[in-house]
């Protein structure tokens, strides 16, 4: 869960840092949903497909109208 989670009842809370092992593994998750989201609003019509995280960073594989382009990535620094 992130900081947005409202907590219902008592709860046994963990922070993680950059020193806890588990912490690297659920950064490159949350940061894979967090590029789908930013494709799928750049792209309308983008297909998300499989994205895990894996032990060198994540991956998204999308479905789209064609491929990505350098200049995709720029566009999305400005939005």
């Amino acid at each position: 869960m992130d900081l947005s989670y409202p907590l219902q009842r008592d709860a046994a809370v963990k922070i993680l840092t950059d020193k806890n092992p588990e912490a690297l593994p659920l950064v490159r998750h949350s940061t894979a949903h967090l590029m789908a989201a930013a494709v799928t609003s750049l792209f309308p019509g983008a297909q998300c497909g499989i994205g895990p995280a894996i032990d060198e960073g994540f991956y998204y594989d999308f479905i789209v109208d064609r491929p990505f382009v350098p200049e995709d990535i720029e566009r999305s620094k400005t939005r």
